[in-house]
């Protein structure tokens, strides 16, 4: 994915290489810096919250089960992890193999539900040792069983309103639009090609979403969101500000034989009224469009 694009120069495995790359404010504040120091780690400041807090308890109690228990060992190395890379100077050296970009990610695999889990375990087996507990086990465990279902289940229905109301909603059809992707991705896939030079557009998602889609196409650039040169040379093509016959001649000087494009663009109309021979729709799937460029 990294292919074509800025980002497969300048990927920084440690802070001299953000520092040469001059990608410091790229890296924002999900890592705590050690000031004049090559020493990070995963920042405190995305790690609060009552996920973490089971973790860490988790993580504790493991240690008194860990040697018998396979899933104690488990949740126990999973959170050391995540220790290991919050503390900076034993963070930077998982950078070294995830980047400090990437770094953060790691609280995305961190298994919350599998320590909720481990602790409701842990707590069965404490209540197992209570002596009214075993004079009454046939009646008290399924009693205990039924009690963690209704308060997992009015956990549900009080917890998931406020879960809720921390995703964003942007009123969109998502299967509708993957289903769109994946229709457009089998019709370029069943082209007769050789790795013809590919941009998407007029927005950047379009032309990021084409690695994506294909593998018989080589994408021009990659990842233009973000600032650089490669942004700059896909607005230069992709752009709104631009003449017919400067974008016309850019499509040819840097080569470009398909265009993806995502609904009817004013410049698009205009190039295929001003250049009909050369300049030819392939095939249209909803939203998105391919044409193919003739020299």
């Amino acid at each position: 994915r990294f292919g074509g694009g800025e980002y497969s120069q300048t990927l920084s495995f440690s802070l001299s290489d953000v520092a040469e790359n001059n990608d410091f404010d790229r890296l924002g504040s999900r890592v705590d810096i050690v000031e004049g120091s090559p020493y990070y780690g995963i920042s405190r400041s995305i790690t609060p919250g009552l996920p973490y807090k089971v973790g860490l308890v988790a993580a504790v109690i493991s240690l008194f089960f860990f040697w018998r228990n396979k899933f104690a060992r488990y949740i126990l190395a999973a959170f050391l992890v995540l220790g290991v890379s919050m503390f900076p100077y034993t963070g930077w050296i998982v950078g070294m193999f995830t980047t400090p970009f990437q770094l953060w990610r790691l609280t995305w695999l961190m298994p919350f539900g599998f320590a909720f889990a481990f602790l409701i375990w842990v707590g069965l087996q404490v209540t197992q040792k209570i002596p009214l507990v075993q004079q009454w086990k046939q009646w008290v465990n399924p009693l205990l069983y039924i009690s963690i279902y209704v308060v997992l289940i009015v956990a549900i229905v009080f917890v998931r309103p406020w879960a809720m109301s921390n995703v964003a909603t942007k009123n969109l059809d998502e299967v509708e639009i993957y289903n769109n992707y994946l229709g457009m991705a089998k019709l370029m896939n069943e082209l007769d090609v050789n790795a013809p030079v590919i941009i998407g557009g007029p927005d950047a998602a379009t032309n990021s979403i084409i690695p994506s889609l294909t593998m018989k196409y080589n994408p021009l650039v990659f990842r233009v969101q973000a600032g650089g040169e490669q942004r700059k040379l896909w607005l230069s093509l992709m752009g709104e500000d631009i003449s017919l016959e400067e974008r016309y001649a850019q499509l040819h000087e840097n080569k470009i034989e398909y265009l993806l494009i995502k609904g009817d663009p004013d410049w698009l109309m205009d190039l295929l009224k001003n250049h009909p021979d050369n300049i030819v729709f392939l095939f249209k799937d909803r939203r998105f469009s391919l044409y193919k460029l003739i020299p």
